[in-house]
């Protein structure tokens, strides 16, 4: 049996590639019926990723993300295992919760649910700020049913919590 090497980042899970030597520790050995593929593109890294801590190979399913170009649409109510968890509250604001770190900002951008090119706020968080609430700014972005988030694709899944305090 041949053995192979599913290499991802050891900050997000990410798949970075797939090759039959094992380069450094962010490997997580894989078949070759897997490898293959990967290889020939019936199975996408987009879609899969390391579980960081057990480093497993698991899949995202294609509904959790929707690609807009380099953006993904987060428009999938949380089920707690996402990377990220975009929170909205009714009357406060925005809260962000990352389960696995990061050495860059993280940039959201809020948009009309019906025109994405509408752009209402973009918000760009530091790691310090990944805990706070950031209050909303103006009545668009209020309304849950009017707007969608939207997120440079860094990870592999992304989840919505919605707390409507009506």
């Amino acid at each position: 049996m041949s053995k192979y090497y599913l290499h991802y980042n050891p900050e997000t899970g990410e798949v970075l590639s797939v090759s039959n030597e094992k380069i450094n520790n962010n490997a997580v050995g894989i078949d070759a019926e897997t490898a293959g593929s990967f290889m020939n593109g019936s199975k996408k890294f987009l879609h899969h990723y390391v579980d960081i801590n057990n480093k497993t190979l698991n899949s995202t399913s294609k509904s959790e993300t929707k690609s807009t170009s380099s953006l993904t649409l987060i428009n999938t109510l949380s089920s707690g295992n996402e990377n990220l968890n975009v929170q909205w509250t009714r009357n406060v604001g925005w809260n962000f919760n990352l389960f696995y770190g990061t050495s860059t900002d993280l940039v959201f951008y809020i948009t009309l649910k019906t025109n994405l090119n509408y752009l209402i706020r973009k918000i760009s968080i530091s790691q310090k700020q990944i805990s706070e609430t950031i209050p909303f700014e103006n009545e668009l972005e209020k309304d849950i049913n009017n707007i969608a988030v939207l997120t440079k694709t860094v990870y592999p899944s992304y989840g919505l919590t919605i707390y409507d305090n009506n």
